[in-house]
């Protein structure tokens, strides 16, 4: 389809149709239709992904302006020690856009993976530590696992990636 990574294709096969599968990604990678993600791609998706599902299940509690205010409040705080975190912004309600500008970095693997990953992080942590306050700790928590467990069906090689205890 065009957006999902071959290990997550890969995992949803079966064991009779992964042979066809990978006869046919090294058709696609001999004409140069396939390329690696970068590390740092990676990264920018995985964390991405966490933070859309939870800015989108606090809205939906909260409210998305709230949502948006604190979204905003924790990159305000944390762009001067990370400061392409200037180039995440919020579109239509609290829907995630990265600026190109930061994609591009991540393609070309000019910012590192571990550069990104605190930073994202970091805003995670903001976050949810800002929730707790507005609505407690335990909602918090069971929207927290509840994202575990979506961003686990979507990339279940690499959920454990996200250091989610330190939500």
């Amino acid at each position: 389809d065009g957006e999902t990574p071959l290990s997550i294709a890969a995992e949803r096969l079966k064991t009779i149709d992964l042979k066809r599968f990978l006869e046919e990604v090294a058709f696609l990678e001999q004409r140069k239709m396939v390329e690696l993600v970068s590390p740092s791609q990676a990264v920018l998706v995985r964390y991405t992904s966490a933070l859309q599902t939870l800015l989108t299940k606090f809205g939906n509690i909260i409210g998305f302006k709230v949502t948006r205010d604190v979204f905003y409040d924790a990159r305000d705080e944390l762009v001067d020690n990370y400061p392409w975190l200037s180039f995440v912004v919020l579109e239509d309600g609290v829907d995630i856009e990265m600026r190109s500008s930061l994609l591009s970095a991540t393609l070309k693997g000019s910012i590192v993976p571990e550069i990104l990953e605190d930073g994202l992080r970091a805003l995670t942590q903001f976050i949810t530590r800002r929730v707790k306050d507005l609505m407690g700790s335990e909602p918090v928590n069971r929207v927290l696992s509840k994202t575990k467990d979506e961003i686990e069906l979507r990339f279940p090689s690499t959920v454990y990636h996200i250091e989610w205890e330190t939500f």
